[in-house]
């Protein structure tokens, strides 16, 4: 369960999740989310992460916890896609920007970013 709120101590009762089908362990951006509640923000200067695990028989193995604590969060692709739809809504409204609309998405707000990079390297060829 995730929880919205900072607080000083995280605790995990179980570190896998059943999906539907199977039970895993969390990912690692799962696990970043949750355990990214310990530390009050202005109030404390680190927070508490605590795996509690009552039955031994349960215990994850070593390799699994520490890809699951140390790996990098997984990357964010963007789903968002710009139709006719959403061009005609904005369009009818007062105030349509198509470029406020592209940088309202994750990956063509990327390709906004490096523009000015294209454009550098365009002149340099």
């Amino acid at each position: 369960m995730g929880v919205n709120l900072p607080t000083k101590t995280v605790v995990f009762f179980a570190i896998k999740k059943f999906d539907g089908t199977t039970s895993n362990y969390l990912n690692s951006s799962e696990y970043t989310q949750m355990a990214g509640r310990a530390g009050r923000r202005g109030l404390d200067d680190k927070g508490n992460v605590m795996i509690f695990i009552k039955d031994p028989n349960m215990l994850p193995a070593t390799k699994d916890l520490q890809s699951m604590i140390t790996k990098s969060g997984e990357e964010i692709l963007s789903k968002f896609k710009i139709s006719y739809n959403n061009i005609l809504r904005l369009a009818m409204s007062n105030n349509f920007n198509i470029q406020e609309l592209m940088k309202s998405s994750f990956s063509e707000k990327s390709r906004f970013n490096s523009l000015d990079d294209n454009k550098k390297k365009i002149e340099d060829f």
